[in-house]
């Protein structure tokens, strides 16, 4: 049984509406003279709903779990003998933690698609709805099934280490693919199946409650990106969302303000204009989220 406190008010009013429908029905015919539904108090059922909603910072990796899960990967990598010559779960990880992509977008990832000092990201893998199996999409998530040409990323010093590593290994596995992460036979890796999974039970077994690749995304973003003053129109476009996704769902408010902050203090500016330069600076990010 499915206590109340256990459920979240959009759970509670679609319960409610099946409930409605029901009694409504057999009212109708005659079964029941009255509809119970209709004289229930939403707001008694919303003080015993769960109401508790995990900030973006409780949803994203620390920098520590983050380093955590690398050192373990490294670990494995090091001992062929129990996980293989090309630990392609890992790898995959590494590059995620690098550079915020999606797990669909990680196992579409040709080599392809790695040239000129960039990563073009612009394919991701699906679960088909019609039938068992996955499909190859030349469009992201973002991109609501309209091909717009992608994203880019930088091939950073980290990430060519990182792929030349990478490219050693499948040789020495004898794996030969087009896929940048690819199992012994050469069949691309399933997101869902195998990284999530991967990186479920590696988390887990660290000891960590947060344990997808969403969380990496975020990790990437606050903990990365807006430290090193990358603006947000910029993470938007690395991250492949739009600037509000990214303000809303993946950005932690204090290193904006404090970055913000910082720089007005350092200023020697008066403080009342420090203040015009804050309202300022919200009412920016307000007009590029519109």
């Amino acid at each position: 049984m499915i206590k109340a406190g256990n459920l979240k008010k959009e759970a509670y009013r679609a319960f409610k509406s099946v409930l409605n429908l029901t009694f409504g029905f057999a009212v109708t015919k005659g079964y029941v003279d009255y509809n119970p539904a209709q004289r229930m108090s939403n707001q008694d059922f919303y003080r015993i709903c769960k109401t508790e909603f995990k900030s973006a910072e409780e949803k994203a990796m620390s920098p520590q779990q983050i380093e955590a899960i690398t050192e373990e990967v490294r670990k494995r990598i090091g001992n062929p003998k129990k996980y293989g010559e090309c630990y392609t779960c890992g790898y995959m990880f590494i590059l995620a933690s690098l550079t915020g992509m999606r797990a669909g977008e990680l196992c579409s990832l040709r080599w392809t698609d790695i040239a000129s000092g960039r990563i073009h990201i612009h394919t991701q893998q699906l679960k088909k709805r019609s039938s068992s199996g996955y499909e190859y999409v030349n469009w992201t998530k973002n991109e609501k099934g309209i091909p717009k040409g992608g994203r880019y990323f930088p091939v950073t010093i980290e990430i060519e280490k990182m792929l030349n590593e990478l490219r050693q290994a499948q040789k020495r596995a004898g794996i030969c693919s087009d896929w940048v992460f690819a199992n012994p036979d050469g069949s691309w890796i399933i997101a869902d199946t195998c990284y999530e999974k991967f990186l479920h039970r590696i988390c887990k077994n660290l000891g960590f409650t947060i344990t997808n690749n969403h969380a990496v995304r975020m990790y990437f973003n606050s903990y990365v990106l807006i430290p090193k003053g990358i603006e947000v129109t910029n993470r938007a476009k690395l991250l492949g969302h739009s600037v509000e996704v990214n303000l809303k769902n993946y950005s932690f408010a204090d290193y904006d303000y404090c970055e913000t902050a910082l720089e007005a203090l350092n200023s020697g500016i008066p403080i009342a204009a420090y203040t015009q330069n804050v309202i300022e600076f919200e009412n920016k990010k307000l007009r590029k989220s519109l």
